[in-house]
């Protein structure tokens, strides 16, 4: 019987294995926070006759500290309005298959945007895949924002000052 069940689940899983398909074009980057931001992509060409090929593209960074890490795409084409269709703009912490932040079209400005708050710190990775719709040449570009959560300590300091701007304000109303 055990036999059987092995056999089974090496069909099974080789049988997954034939479905799955792999992107036409992968890259993946590592990317250095300057300031707390970085752009990436900008080197993500696709050539003329690349239209239906997909790609995959995962670009890591690391967090310091608590963060929150906001982030957007955009693709143009000299043939089309965008010339890429993004299916998936997610943000994942090394190590986990669960999005920590995803992505979706804003459909105002065309941009894919994406939003993530109260990361803790580690190693992130955005991934990003889609399908060229262009016949022309097509290039899609990023960029990511982190910026630290205040602490709570900053937020009782806040407090403190302005309750001694208001203390000093009330005095010198009763002085005059």
């Amino acid at each position: 019987m055990k036999k059987i069940t092995s056999i089974l689940i090496g069909l099974v899983l080789a049988a997954a294995s034939a479905f799955a398909s792999a992107a036409d074009f992968e890259r993946t980057e590592h990317l250095s926070l300057v300031d707390g931001s970085s752009g990436f992509g900008s080197a993500t060409e696709f050539a003329a006759g690349s239209k239906g090929k997909t790609f995959s593209d995962l670009f890591f960074f690391d967090i310091p500290a608590l963060s929150n890490a906001g982030s957007n795409i955009s693709a143009i084409s000299l043939d089309d309005s965008t010339g890429i269709d993004f299916t998936l703009f997610n943000l994942y912490q090394v190590g986990s298959t669960v999005a920590a932040a995803t992505g979706g079209l804003d459909a105002d400005s065309g941009l894919w945007i994406l939003s993530g708050s109260n990361l803790s710190s580690g190693s992130y990775y955005l991934k990003i895949e889609g399908q060229v719709s262009s016949t022309d040449v097509t290039i899609y570009s990023g960029n990511l924002l982190v910026s630290a959560v205040p602490e709570a300590e900053t937020y009782a300091m806040l407090l403190a000052g302005l309750g001694l701007v208001g203390l000093v304000a009330r005095r010198r109303k009763s002085v005059a």
